[in-house]
């Protein structure tokens, strides 16, 4: 089964742009479904990169980015980009992005050190980090968690979740308690393509013989939680999660007769909350209450994991000094176990080993360890697996646990001791090649039991513990001899025990800190969700009727820059926009072209449900254009946090599967160059609350604004003014962009109006609410993360966006904060509560399908009929169940399917619940569709064969056959199979010719600090456009109304956002093309900014 594991390789694919691809070759997938026991064909995963950012992304589209082999997927992206090929590893450990680097960690050097149920365990000897630069100006530094050492105390399995019980589950990985590589499998997590990665635990995996194919072996696991993870003096105890530190699981595991026979210990910390001070003379100390979650460790750590009823606990630790109140809040804690876990049985015994050996000396010391060790070891029974019928056939009983202060020395002689004799004891029962030529009783194990195996048990665990130690101390372990005297001929270290002893102290008091700094980084798993910029691919453009094949296709979306030219009448300019998942649209870049100086255009962005909802993001904002073809970007998140007046639908800030682009130009043709998408995951919570329209009923809406801002004059107002107008605005349901078009039409800055904007103006010395000098004393107010019209207290003055309030407002501020969240609460119907939490991605394939699979459970519905809603629909594309059934009552009903990528459909098949009673015609725009109707498999069930080209929507039209007659259809199931396809499209490029822009002569006007709005008293007619120099500053003003007036009477206005730019350009032209008989014209700058530096600008 494993001859092809050698194969497994990663490659990096690079590029000369912003994205690169990681290709991951695994022979054998683990399996993320159920069925673990199915083994899954040897897949290849490829993953877009980012570089820019660090994001990555998955799909799971069988031929799109999973491959039978690294020679197809090669095939694949070099159809798409011009390639190199770079071989980074053997096994992809992870990836993250850290220190303005995305690095990614691969294996480099691993060797086998064994097999168990013929599955291959390796060792790891070596890591390569490959480091890519982001793309931007900030500097690289080296990551702290590279200080992390992997070598020769860290293994893995491809095909064993080992962190799983004995017998381990096969053909899975998880993220449980012992996996060490978990920061840098949450990109894949989030792609749900954890299967080309493996998980990495800490410690060792040893077995009598290495070779696979031996008939009897013994193999000892040992592995390192990482929950409480750091150096000896950093962590103690346990953690407020209950937690120990330096817990370890250990599994001696016999081989025999085609059976495995398991016995499990744990040996850890002392759980309970107790720390050790540092210093010349450490002192150990136990908290207030400290064993008061000692119940919960067992329960979710022994019971439940284990499924166990009987627990024995060992504790080695001294019975006097200070170590003895350790073992006093142990034995408590111990005692209150039944009180959480019924019906369960725990011993508590002491064995002093240190003053045993002091006193007795170290023959007597371990003679009696052995006899208290046999009294109990023979009742706690093995977990047996019989490989013949694939089964459990017995459990262990009774689950050990050993300690001593560091769970180190004491704790791995007391271990290898208890190993030992169960050693003895199955070599008695089951197998007598382990026992010596002339074996006496079985409790005098090192004369019991032959030399071949004792060597292998002492050279195990003093390697073992050594490993620990290492872990834990940075020093080996110590009293090693008091496990090699079992052995004769042993090398002893050339340290004593005292010297390792010193230097351990002096590398804890010292070192600890530091080493908790880097385990903090390797084990962190509070990383950003990067954005990516969504590859080409991944783009589907959904018409939803018939267009010709003049219109813009799919390679607006594609890497080689184009320019696009159609007609303003065409159904080309509205591009509707399918994701392969719902996602956050942080960005939409666009190659923005050099137009005619008098050519304007601009766009509308919507975020849609299906074809009958859409949320708008902005309206008709102008697209500048430059002297040379440029690419722009408009970062949508950034727009929605600073600017005043967009999103204008705050829907349009939920994740999507679908967006409306839509393009407006005074030309008859236009041009457009090329769009790309920069999108995120939505995988974190995060809540605010936006107004959506929602008037009271019997009045419209324009009169509720008049009446709130009818009587504002054109000042800034206080807070409290802000206060009361922000309430009628949430009470009359009034969103931010009906209240700016109103005020733009009086003249008045909505900035000024805006209490969020408000908020974040620096009022150290005077109170924002009244004008009066601020008190100096607490209580500070902060406004809510959710809401701004709530506060929240605070007597910290450094805090955040806080407000220094008058002694008098404080009091009524305080007063009121009740009545705040009352009223907020009382109105909240005129609130959309923002929440972009929706679970991880379900990946649509986690391995290569080389089939014809079903392609309509990765569809989603646009065009349908409005009476039925999108989820009732994709019930008849999802698999298994069948769910509530679609009736279908017009004479002529439309749908749409888009589909993640392109595909090549092959058949479609229709279920019913009645029989058939229409015709049914499917439409690929652009293209012709032959349809042949398969001979019925029943009298419900219809299927046709397709012929047709590649495509990304499929549209099916129902048309009764008798329109007379009553109508209806139930349907039950839509499958569409077949595969999916990428190649490029073949669109060409237009070459107009364009004139040249005016050279940038800055327009006088007067600048209004105060209420941020820019006056210029120009009559120029006709007007072409508005030139905006750009200050040199990242926090500069982008959102922008330009507003014409004929005295102070409104004409008309234009949006302006500036967007970011590729390249350094500082001087934006916006065509705007007016005809207008005005007199002056005002900028309004809407940006919540605490500071803005004016923009020059030059109208031409």
């Amino acid at each position: 089964m494993h001859e092809n594991l050698e194969k497994s390789s990663v490659e990096l694919f690079q590029t000369e742009d912003q994205i690169a691809y990681l290709v991951v070759n695994v022979p054998v997938p683990p399996n993320q479904s159920s069925d673990t026991n199915r083994i899954l064909p040897k897949t290849t995963y490829l993953f877009t990169l980012d570089k820019k950012t660090g994001g990555i992304y998955h799909a799971g589209l069988p031929r799109i980015d999973l491959f039978s082999d690294e020679s197809e997927a090669f095939e694949f992206v070099s159809k798409i980009r011009n390639v190199k090929k770079l071989n980074i590893g053997k096994v992809l450990i992870g990836a993250t992005v850290d220190s303005n680097q995305l690095i990614i960690l691969t294996v480099d050097k691993a060797e086998e050190t064994c097999r168990i149920f013929n599955e291959p365990i390796y060792k790891i000897l070596n890591v390569n980090y490959t480091q890519i630069p982001l793309m931007n100006n900030l500097a690289k530094t080296e990551p702290k968690f590279k200080a992390f050492d992997l070598a020769n105390c860290h293994y893995y399995s491809p095909t064993l979740d080992l962190s799983t019980v004995f017998p381990y589950s096969k053909f899975v990985i998880s993220t449980s308690l012992f996996c060490w590589n978990k920061r840098f499998l949450i990109p894949f997590e989030r792609n749900n393509a954890i299967q080309a990665c493996v998980a990495i635990y800490q410690g060792g995996v040893f077995a009598l013989e290495p070779k696979q194919n031996s008939p009897k072996n013994i193999y000892y696991v040992i592995k390192r939680s990482v929950m409480h993870s750091g150096p000896r003096y950093q962590a103690r105890g346990i953690n407020s999660n209950a937690d120990p530190a330096n817990e370890c699981e250990c599994d001696l595991i016999f081989f025999n007769n085609g059976k495995y026979f398991c016995r499990t210990w744990r040996r850890g910390s002392p759980p309970i909350y107790w720390e050790t001070s540092p210093g010349l003379f450490v002192s150990h100390k136990v908290k207030s209450n400290p064993s008061k979650d000692t119940p919960a460790y067992f329960s979710n750590q022994i019971v439940s994991r284990f499924d166990i009823k009987n627990i024995h606990i060992c504790s080695l630790l001294h019975d006097q000094g200070e170590e003895k109140n350790i073992n006093d809040a142990y034995e408590d804690g111990v005692n209150h176990i039944s009180e959480l876990v019924p019906d369960i049985t725990v011993k508590y015994k002491r064995f002093d080993l240190n003053h045993l050996k002091e006193t007795l000396g170290e023959e007597n010391a371990i003679e009696k360890l052995i006899k208290y060790l046999d009294k109990y070891i023979q009742n706690v029974g093995f977990t047996i697996f019989d490989t013949n019928n694939d089964s459990i056939i017995e459990k262990q009983n009774v689950m050990f646990r050993f300690n001593c202060a560091d769970s180190l020395d004491r704790t791995n002689v007391g271990t290898f001791y208890f190993a030992l004799l169960t050693t003895s004891y199955f070599a008695k029962a089951e197998c007598n090649s382990f026992k010596s030529r002339n074996p006496c009783v079985v409790d005098k194990p090192v004369s019991f039991l032959n030399e071949n195996v004792i060597r292998f048990l002492v050279d195990s665990f003093i390697a073992g513990g050594h490993i620990i130690s290492m872990l834990y101390t940075n020093t080996s372990a110590i009293k090693a001899s008091l496990i090699s005297r079992c052995v004769t001929n042993y090398k002893k270290s050339i340290y004593s025990d005292s010297m390792i002893s010193v230097w351990r102290r002096i590398q804890n008091n010292f070192y600890d800190e530091a080493r908790q700094a880097v385990l903090d980084d390797w084990t962190s798993t509070k990383v950003k969700v990067p954005k990516f910029v969504l590859d080409e691919q991944y783009v589907t453009l959904c018409p939803t009727f018939n267009i010709d094949e003049k219109s813009i296709g799919h390679s607006i979306f594609e890497a080689p820059q184009k320019s696009f030219t159609f007609s303003r009448f065409e159904a080309g300019k509205t591009l509707l926009v399918m994701f392969p998942e719902p996602v956050l649209v942080c960005g939409i870049s666009i190659l923005a072209l050099k137009h005619k100086p008098e050519t304007s255009l601009s766009m509308t962005l919507q975020i849609d449900k299906d074809f009958a909802h859409h949320a708008p993001f902005f309206c008709n904002i102008v697209i500048p254009t430059f002297p040379n073809d440029t690419w722009i970007t408009y970062n949508l998140r950034k727009i929605a946090k600073t600017s005043s007046n967009f999103p204008i639908d705050p829907i349009g800030l939920q994740p999507t599967t679908f967006l409306t682009i839509d393009f407006i130009c005074n030309d008859a043709k236009f041009t457009c160059g090329n769009i790309r998408f920069i999108v995120q995951r939505p995988s974190f919570k995060q809540t605010k609350y936006e107004i959506i329209e929602n008037p009271p009923k019997g009045k419209p809406i324009d009169q509720n604004v008049k009446e709130i801002y009818g009587d504002c004059s054109n000042d800034r107002q206080n807070l409290s003014t802000l206060q009361t107008i922000e309430a009628a605005r949430v009470e009359n349901g009034i969103s931010d962009f009906i209240r700016n078009s109103y005020l733009i039409q009086r003249k008045q800055n909505p900035w000024v109006f805006d209490i969020r904007s408000q908020l974040i103006q620096k009022f150290k010395e005077v109170c924002p609410l009244c004008g009066s000098k601020s008190s100096e004393n607490p209580p500070f107010f902060i406004p809510d993360a959710k809401y701004s019209i709530l506060f929240q207290q605070t007597d910290n003055a450094q805090a955040k966006n806080v407000i220094f309030l008058c002694q008098d407002c404080q009091e009524h501020l305080d007063s009121n904060l009740s009545y705040q969240r009352n009223f907020v609460s009382k109105y909240h119907q005129n609130l959309v509560d923002i929440n972009v939490n929706t679970g991880k991605h379900v990946s649509l394939f986690t391995f290569y399908d080389q089939n014809d699979i079903q392609l309509s459970k990765y569809a989603r519905f646009y065009l349908k009929p409005s009476s039925i809603s999108s989820e009732q629909l994709q019930c008849c594309l999802s698999p298994g169940e069948e769910q509530k059934c679609i009736e279908i009552c017009d004479k002529v009903t439309t749908f749409s399917l888009c589909f993640p990528s392109f595909i090549m459909p092959k058949t479609l098949t229709i279920l019913l619940r009645n029989a058939e009673n229409f015709d049914l015609s499917v439409t690929i725009p652009g293209s012709k569709v032959n349809i042949a109707k398969i001979q019925n498999c029943t009298e419900t069930q219809f299927k046709y064969l397709l012929e047709c080209q590649r495509t990304q929507t499929l549209i099916l039209t129902f048309k009764a056959k008798n329109p007379n007659s009553d109508y209806l259809i139930i349907l039950r199931k839509l499958i569409i199979d077949g595969t999916f396809t990428y190649s490029r499209s073949t669109s060409k490029a237009s070459n107009d010719k364009v004139g040249n822009l005016p050279a940038f002569k800055e327009t006088l006007g007067v600048w209004n600090e105060n209420l941020r709005t820019h006056t210029f008293n120009i009559s120029k007619n006709p007007l072409c456009g508005i030139a905006v120099k750009t200050p040199q500053n990242p926090k500069r003003a982008n959102s922008l109304i330009v507003a014409f007036y004929k005295g102070d009477t409104y004409l008309f206005y234009d949006v302006i956002l500036v967007p970011e730019v590729q390249d350094k350009v500082d001087c934006f032209y916006f065509p705007i093309n007016h005809e207008l008989n005005y007199d002056n014209v005002v900028i309004f700058y809407l940006d919540r900014l605490a500071d803005v530096e004016p923009h020059k600008f030059m109208f031409y």
